[in-house]
């Protein structure tokens, strides 16, 4: 009774709803009501057969509303047999009213002609007043939206087509007799499901989607039709999926329904729509284009766009110049990207574009935040030009001769430089002689003349055409009037020179002048500049158009002998560059005092200028003493001398003696990252008899920047575990012997820490990184990639002292495509990677395990046998040449928990972050977000790695579906299955850019709770302290530090998501 009353329902609002739309004068105004007598209905199925009999139950009357209404109209319900496709209902003494020719029941009452597509006909017949109707139990119709619907068993009193009922004639008065339903025997309608949701949220801003199917069930398994409206406003449904975007915060009611032949289920849903981070915009009255014109070389500010001037997050949250990206057009060309503003490793930055070739540069600009990607764009044209000028004013400061010589400054020539030699070193000219070639790198006293507009060096009776030679010429401080014979403009203790240069490389000589004469002709020495130069990146002065020069000399206080200092016969000086490129040549030496100097004119502009100071020995003196170097300088702008003091080593001998079958290396480190073999002095001599071979080398004395590494390269044997150390700081000449002993380890994939030092095995097993992108995916337009691989944190002597020695890295390619090509650097193995992608490349990369001497030949506190990589932990980066693997759609994976800030932007970050799972999640799942243009689909693979071998192996690739909140979740039982408390998951991407990749490294915890409070309790109440400890956590965005936290009435898991500045990363917490 219950489910008639609802059909009944269901049924009685639809009819209210048509007779709202139906023409005026439909009904005449109620006279009587007269019950004809239905006298039979003969139920028919295929071929016009009978399908049985029917069934008339009465149920209770109906009242029609519409422009007039009918009371207590009587309802019957028919039960016809299944297999039933229409009835022949027969009455005595009942009229129908038509306008239509015999044997066709139309109009109002009987046809359905305000739905399109012609209207349900019903046949009937008279014969000797009885009046047979044939109504058809279903049909279709098509709806204003131009969707169909199908009906199924009823039609209405009024024709609408929710029931029929024949009509009562009596003076021009028609009302209805009664009202019709069917249904099929042993039929039910459909139902709503249990468990559907009644309630629903959503960002305002975002779609909201719903399978409406979910909502409902049918015990018949029929086909149901599916219809959905919000706030009264009918929705169309792609198949039975609807998607709604509320365009304002509030509530929304969502009215579904389900019908199929024997009946409609209504179901409603409040929606509510919230206010939440939107994807982020251009401010408003900013244009969308913009246009500016820059010289070569010069790089464009993106001031505007740093400031935040442009785009803005829509809730009034600050955007990162990390947040912004950007495709570049080069004329008419293929618009490529994006491309990404990296993170600044010192201090601030200024985000800029740098064009080396003339040409028309398009830049398209997007914002993104944690809801996704801008649709508003921002596109800058950049003309470059190469015949531009900028003024530049080059601020010379004093030389070691301003308190001697009257008080002058030293003057400077600029040319544009011709090139650099095999060393780095910028040459002004060359020529040559007898097919060898010459370089010119300072040209006072040269016989140097210009002949049919080329210039022409003469030496004795020979003339040589110069390759490159181009000298310029100053101009006065107003940039207008040249000044040849320039000796500068004194300003602010500088001595100035101005010069209006198109972008470009240039080069120049200082040159200072001696007490007793007139002229300058003491060198200095000088450089080359990429003109213009970045701007200070610290912020202090220099940079740009603005170059500062300063005069650097260098000196060695040490001595050659018990008495004699060095001199400029006993050793050199030279400076390197790095961030400007090349070597600074240095001018002549000068004595002062007890010291030789090397005078360096340079460039000066703090951490934009980095330079690295080295003094050598030469001639006899090279064989007692060695170089010695210092590095990472920074010299801000200055006109005072800056003098550098470095003490040459004395060298000694080392004499090496290790297995015949070994291959030692040693290895000096310059600086950091900067790490390289020594040779050795001569051929190895081996002693057949002892199975040994001794090698020597000449170290510094006193320096304890040398490593070793002894490797067991034999095959077909079982290989020794590779050792390495730190070599012990001497100062005399001595003998080591470096071996393998019984019972050292031999698996390369030991994993323990019981062997470690001990400060290190109280720490946790570091990251493995091999840099490549954030994400761990990225295109490039190049036919092979270099990626460096890392093991975080490095192995050090200390703490502090950060001596590098790093382990053998192995690599397997997962993909079809792509090789990859490995190399070594510094004290390592395999540690650089050529990737050849041909198409995309997919690779893992893991390392062996280490055995690591201090010293003092033990373990002691920073050595130890390092594990293997834990197979958890394997790196994997996607690497792309294929344009249509370009692709723009990201993957949104959260890794801030609420109140926690990180300094680095809102960008998934795979070599750092974590998504963490419990052990006690029976179906863990990664959960994110994608934000991507059109049809998109999502699948992902995940990478496991066996521990005995460390063989790494890539899954099938599994597409998901969002759910009804747009979220996609991802399995990770597959981690269990291969007995791995995580790993690594590949989200592969496609929309309508392309195909794109994003990685995420998951994490297996394992969480226990204590009672900290009353430790003999199990229960935890309200008011206790609770101590929390997680097993299985790695590095990740602010990791939270050990606590003890009250426990409130409600307890909410928190997810740690932080790099760790420590060196440990498998907190406790409590």
């Amino acid at each position: 009774m219950q489910k008639t009353a609802k059909k009944f329902l269901s049924m009685l609002l639809a009819l209210m709803m048509v007779l709202s739309i139906l023409p005026t004068a439909v009904f005449a105004t109620e006279q009587a009501t007269v019950a004809a007598p239905l006298d039979s209905i003969v139920p028919y199925g295929a071929n016009d057969q009978t399908t049985g009999t029917a069934t008339i139950s009465v149920q209770n009357s109906v009242t029609f509303t519409g422009y007039s209404a009918f009371e207590n109209v009587p309802y019957y319900l028919v039960t016809v047999p299944a297999g039933t496709t229409y009835v022949k209902a027969t009455y005595k003494d009942a009229a129908i009213l038509t306008n239509a020719t015999n044997g066709v029941a139309s109009g109002y009452y009987a046809d359905v002609p305000q739905w399109t597509g012609g209207g349900v006909e019903m046949a009937y017949t008279e014969s000797n007043g009885d009046i047979t109707i044939t109504i058809p139990l279903n049909y279709s119709r098509t709806a204003e939206d131009g969707t169909t619907v199908q009906k199924s068993f009823v039609l209405g009193a009024d024709g609408s087509g929710t029931a029929y009922a024949p009509e009562y004639d009596s003076s021009a008065s028609y009302a209805p007799v009664h009202f019709l339903a069917f249904t099929y025997e042993g039929k039910s309608a459909p139902t709503v499901a249990p468990g559907a949701i009644t309630t629903a949220n959503v960002t305002l801003g975002n779609a909201w989607t719903l399978d409406v199917a979910e909502m409902f069930t049918d015990v018949d398994g029929d086909a149901l039709t599916y219809t959905a409206t919000v706030n009264g406003v009918a929705q169309t449904l792609n198949g039975s999926t609807l998607s709604y975007t509320p365009t304002a915060a509030g509530e929304y009611t969502v009215v579904l329904t389900a019908t199929d032949d024997s009946g409609t289920a209504t179901h409603t849903i409040v929606l509510t729509a919230a206010e939440g981070t939107q994807v982020p915009r251009l401010k408003s009255g900013v244009p969308v284009t913009a246009s500016a014109t820059v010289s070569v070389g010069y790089a464009y500010n993106l001031s505007d766009l740093q400031a935040g001037n442009i785009f803005e997050n829509p809730d009034g949250s600050s955007l990162s110049y990390t947040d912004y990206y950007y495709y570049r057009t080069v004329g008419t060309g293929e618009k490529k990207g994006p491309y990404y503003f990296s993170t600044a490793l010192f201090g601030a930055t200024t985000i800029q574009i740098t064009e080396n070739t003339a040409g028309t540069y398009v830049y398209e600009f997007h914002a993104m935040n944690s809801a996704g990607l801008s649709t508003d764009t921002w596109t800058l044209t950049l003309t470059v030009d190469d015949s531009i000028e900028q003024h530049y004013t080059f601020h010379v400061g004093r030389d070691m001769n301003y308190s001697t010589n009257s008080s002058r400054y030293p003057l400077i020539k600029l040319y544009k430089t011709a090139g650099l030699d095999d060393k780095g070193a910028d040459y002004l000219a060359s020529y040559e002689i007898g097919g060898k070639t010459q370089y010119i790198y300072e040209d006072t006293g040269l016989s140097i003349a210009k002949v049919d507009g080329k210039y022409q060096l003469t030496i004795g009776n020979d003339t040589y055409d110069l390759e490159g030679y181009s000298p310029l010429t100053f101009k006065a401080s107003d940039f207008t009037t040249a000044a040849p014979d320039s000796t500068g403009t004194l300003a602010d203790n500088y001595n100035n020179f101005y010069a209006s240069l198109a972008a470009g490389r240039y080069s120049f000589r200082a040159y200072g002048y001696k007490a007793s004469e007139t002229s300058a002709n003491v060198y200095l020495g000088g450089h080359s500049l990429t003109l213009p130069t970045e701007t200070n990146v610290d912020g202090g002065t220099g940079g740009g158009t603005d170059i500062y020069l300063r005069l650097h000399s260098i000196y060695t206080t040490s001595k050659k002998n018990s008495t004699d200092y060095f001199t400029a016969e006993d050793y050199t000086a030279r400076v390197a560059m790095p961030i400007m490129g090349g070597d600074v040549q240095h001018g002549t030496p000068y004595p002062s005092g007890n010291y030789t100097y090397y005078p360096f004119m340079m460039y000066a502009a703090g951490n934009a200028a980095l330079w690295n100071a080295y003094v050598e020995p030469t001639a006899t003196t090279a064989d007692s003493f060695i170089f010695t170097q210092s590095i990472n300088n920074t010299t801000a702008a200055g006109y005072s001398v800056v003098t550098k003091n470095l003490s040459l080593s004395q060298a000694i001998t080392m004499t090496a003696t290790v297995p015949d079958y070994a291959d030692f290396t040693l290895y000096f480190q310059y600086n950091n990252f900067n790490t390289k073999p020594i040779n050795p002095t001569g051929e190895a001599e081996t002693d057949a008899a002892a199975g040994t071979k001794t090698l020597t080398y000449k170290i510094s004395k006193s320096n304890s920047n040398y490593t070793w590494r002894l490797e067991d390269n034999r095959s077909g044997v079982t290989n020794y575990v590779t050792k390495a150390g730190w070599l012990k700081s001497n100062s005399a000449d001595f003998s080591k012997t470096f071996t393998f002993n019984s019972g050292d380890c031999t698996n390369q994939y030991y994993h323990e820490f019981d062997n470690l030092g001990t400060i290190t095995k109280t720490r946790d097993e570091a990251e493995i990184q091999a840099y490549l992108d954030p994400t761990g995916y990225k295109y490039t337009e190049k036919t092979s990639e270099r990626v460096r691989a890392y093991r975080l944190w490095q192995i050090i002597d200390s703490d502090a002292m950060n001596i590098m020695i790093e382990p053998e890295f192995k690599v397997k390619v997962l993909s079809e495509k792509g090789s990859v090509d490995v190399s070594n650097g510094g004290n390592a193995k395999g540690n650089w990677l050529d990737v050849t992608p041909n198409g995309t490349t997919i690779v893992a990369v893991n390392y062996k395990a280490l055995d690591v001497y201090t010293t003092a030949d033990e373990h002691g506190t920073h050595g130890g046998l390092y594990p293997a990589t834990n197979p958890e932990r394997t790196s994997v980066f996607v690497l792309t040449n294929d344009a249509s693997e370009n692709g723009n759609a990201k993957a949104n994976i959260a890794y801030n928990s609420n109140g926690l800030t990180s300094s680095r932007p809102s960008a998934w970050d795979y070599n750092y972050d974590n998504w963490f799972y419990l052990s006690s999640d029976t179906a863990p799942t990664l959960d994110f977000s994608v934000s991507s243009s059109g049809d998109t689909t999502v699948q992902y693979a995940i990478v496991t790695t066996d521990a005995n071998d460390l063989d790494t192996h890539l899954s099938g690739w599994t597409t998901l579906t969002a759910d009804s909140s747009g979220k996609y979740h991802a399995s990770l039982l597959g981690f269990r299955e291969a007995e791995q408390a995580g790993g690594t998951v590949i989200i592969k991407m496609h929309d309508s850019t392309g195909t794109s990749y994003c990685l995420a490294r998951v994490a297996e915890v394992t969480a226990t709770v204590t009672n900290a409070s009353n430790p003999q309790e199990t229960e935890i109440m309200p008011g206790d302290k609770v101590t929390l400890s997680f097993d299985g956590s790695y590095r990740g965005i602010s990791t939270p530090l050990p606590t003890t936290c009250s426990i409130p009435s409600a307890i909410r898991p928190i997810r740690p998501m932080s790099p760790s500045i420590s060196r440990w990363i498998r907190p406790s917490w409590s």
